[in-house]
């Protein structure tokens, strides 16, 4: 945030944002009467007060170094500016919405030998504690979001779980641990992740293909390939039928408009 002295309502509102930010986000204030020249990071300042956002790029970002920055020129109000950080919080959540999907998650995470972290939740949308735990622990221990559908039933008894919200890590030797810290707080979450988390970040290992996967992939990909080509000549013969009966309808149009003349007027 850029501004000349705020207010004591907007020194308020600015404390109360930095408190429920807590833990996910950082809320700085720049004083620009100071005579002080910014960081380069914050860029142009057009006017003031300006509110600007930095994130880190999710991709060959080594230590989360590379920012991007955004203008916030929505409304200035704590919750929608609460909801707007909280909507670019870097997500590495995995989603499991059925036994497939759990599959190819525990997949992943044995492949690169990291602790797996299911959490069974009854959220639509990934809250953003678990978004900041899949940043903070990125590539140390991997998170799986559980919904709570037919489809992942299975799932809960696996786990012996009753009901959502609920959390176990499975560790890479096949142990598994349920939370039980009580309420879903950032701090005791964030912890109890840490006490499960690899030391240091794994290096991500590609999937070897068997010889039998790799002839189904091909398969896949080359039927994809043709249904592809199928829909796009459908798609070109309809094109060629649409301009054919435009030209019969000018030229029907066209003689009728000539059946309209006098003789004296050929």
């Amino acid at each position: 945030m850029l501004s000349r002295p705020l207010s004591l309502f907007a020194l308020s509102r600015r404390e109360k944002l930095a408190k429920k930010m807590k833990g996910t986000a950082k809320i700085a204030y720049w004083d620009t009467e100071q005579g002080a020249n910014p960081p380069r990071l914050i860029g142009q300042i057009k006017g003031t007060p300006t509110i600007k956002l930095f994130y880190p790029k999710t991709k060959k970002n080594k230590n989360n170094k590379k920012k991007i920055a955004l203008d916030y020129n929505q409304a200035r109000e704590m919750a929608p500016m609460k909801a707007y950080v909280e909507s670019k919080i870097p997500n590495f959540v995995e989603k499991i919405v059925d036994v497939k999907q759990h599959a190819a998650y525990s997949d992943k995470a044995t492949r690169n030998g990291l602790p797996q972290v299911l959490v069974f939740s009854k959220s639509s949308s990934t809250t953003p504690l678990l978004k900041y735990a899949s940043t903070e622990y990125r590539r140390r221990l991997l998170i799986g979001e559980v919904k709570q559908t037919k489809k992942n039933q299975e799932l809960y008894k696996k786990y012996n779980i009753k009901t959502a919200p609920a959390m176990v890590v499975v560790k890479p030797d096949g142990e598994v641990q349920q939370y039980t810290k009580g309420k879903f707080s950032f701090h005791k979450v964030v912890n109890w992740l840490g006490e499960h988390a690899l030391k240091e970040a794994v290096v991500p290992k590609k999937k070897e293909y068997t010889q039998e996967e790799l002839d189904e992939r091909t398969k896949k990909k080359e039927a994809k390939k043709a249904k592809k080509k199928v829909a796009e000549e459908k798609k070109k013969i309809k094109s060629e039928e649409r301009k054919k009966k435009k030209v019969a309808e000018e030229e029907k149009k066209s003689a009728v408009d000539g059946d309209d003349l006098d003789d004296d007027e050929l």
